[in-house]
């Protein structure tokens, strides 16, 4: 078959091809991936639908050697994520730069893109091992099996004047554990990392990770991460070892007063009707409970962004996308109240300053898939970079079982990511 060839900068964009190497050099890296899979230490419950599991097979991918130590004095201890800063002035393991390559797709390919060429993944944040985890096994190497690494996000934090709060770390089990932090400014852009203990007087770490022996707790000022004349507001993105408690504690004021809060025990049989509504759970690798449909084959759910927990619903965030995210409910004829609330947020790459091009709508479908009800829509127009929350009331419902259905679409280019989590259906009886 003849090919017209295409220049080494645009392979990462291009389609792959029927017939030739492309196909070989996937299929051979593919088993090379599973070999070292089944060669490497576990992480979590070696589930292989988890793609936090494949942190070792990655790091093992073309050589299981300290080359790939994180900690490793070739590579600078406080450089940033791969992808972000001035990334590109740093040498990095190889597992970083594919971890960073999933977060940040426009690093893979040529800049500018060339016109008619998209992205060939959305943008994806998956935690990796915390840094401190290395060399608890033999020499550089990692334990025989790891907990799982989980993201944590500490939003609004504000620092000035040499005031901030501070980050607690408690490691609740009977392993040695470790924490990756990072600060992020409002806009998303990175801030600075943090790799070690407090910091001495001249404001240098002098270790290389954060490890906590079992049943440590260590509090971390967020202040003595900045000289006192830097302000910072943004947040943090915290990566620690399942089993690490994390925590913001605000500043302490003084003449602070408390007001104390009355609550009122509305009472009821009432209960929620949404399974996994905060999307924490998996199933072979898919949010349990939600029925995932997506143009590109992604989950749906993962670790990028969410309001609360560990993860949340991603839908979007890549061209052309079709997603669907859906669940049924069931409200009974004697409901008294049945109130729907979830939280939403948008990033785009949009930029036109008034036209709409994609969309996440909320919707309510009968059992054959009909249209009953669009309850909300959201678009690249829509508030940007901060939390909302909405509310409906589906008592009018009553008696009816549907489906919940949040549906994305975005059109050919600059896409937007729509991010949904803690869904809820609260139903109360007589």
């Amino acid at each position: 078959m003849n090919e017209d060839p295409l220049p080494p900068e645009c392979t990462w964009l291009a389609p792959a091809r029927v017939a030739g190497e492309w196909p070989y050099n996937l299929g051979a890296g593919t088993n090379i991936l599973i070999q070292k899979w089944s060669e490497m230490p576990f992480i979590g419950n070696n589930d292989h639908t988890i793609p936090e599991q494949w942190y070792y097979a990655v790091t093992a991918y073309n050589t299981w050697g300290v080359a790939n130590d994180p900690n490793s004095s070739a590579f600078y201890a406080d450089r940033p994520p791969y992808g972000e800063a001035n990334y590109s002035a740093f040498a990095y393991p190889y597992q970083e730069k594919i971890w960073g390559w999933m977060a940040h797709p426009e690093d893979a390919h040529p800049v500018p893109i060339p016109a008619g060429w998209h992205w060939l993944w959305r943008p994806t944040r998956i935690s990796a091992v915390p840094r401190g985890i290395f060399g608890l096994g033999t020499d550089w190497r990692p334990p025989s099996q790891t907990l799982k690494p989980v993201f944590h996000l500490l939003p609004g934090i504000r620092v000035a004047n040499g005031v901030g709060p501070t980050i607690v770390l408690s490691n609740t089990t009977g392993l040695t554990l470790a924490v990756d932090v990072a600060f992020y400014n409002a806009d998303h852009t990175f801030n600075r990392r943090w790799l070690g203990e407090p910091p001495n007087n001249n404001h240098s770490y002098p270790y290389r990770y954060i490890r906590l022996s079992p049943g440590e707790t260590r509090s971390l000022p967020v202040a003595d991460v900045f000289y006192s004349w830097e302000t910072f507001t943004g947040y943090s993105r915290v990566i620690a070892s399942e089993g690490v408690e994390v925590t913001l504690q605000p500043p302490s004021y003084p003449n602070k007063v408390f007001l104390p809060l009355a609550l009122k025990n509305h009472g009821g049989n009432c209960y929620e009707e949404i399974v996994n509504g905060g999307v924490e759970t998996f199933t072979n690798g898919k949010p349990s409970g939600w029925v995932v449909s997506s143009a590109d084959g992604y989950p749906l759910a993962d670790g990028t962004w969410f309001a609360s927990g560990h993860y949340g619903a991603y839908l979007g965030g890549y061209d052309y996308a079709d997603d669907v995210l859906r669940q049924y409910i069931y409200i009974p004829g004697d409901a008294l109240s049945a109130n729907l609330t979830y939280r939403w947020y948008m990033r785009t790459e949009e930029t036109h300053p008034s036209n709409q091009y994609d969309f996440l709508r909320v919707r309510l479908r009968d059992l054959s898939d009909n249209l009953v009800a669009t309850l909300g829509t959201v678009s690249n127009q829509s508030p940007r970079d901060t939390w909302q929350t909405a509310t409906f009331d589906l008592l009018a419902y009553a008696g009816r079982g549907l489906y919940l259905s949040f549906e994305a679409d975005t059109d050919i280019s600059n896409p937007t990511s729509f991010f949904v989590d803690d869904v809820s259906l609260w139903i109360c009886r007589p």
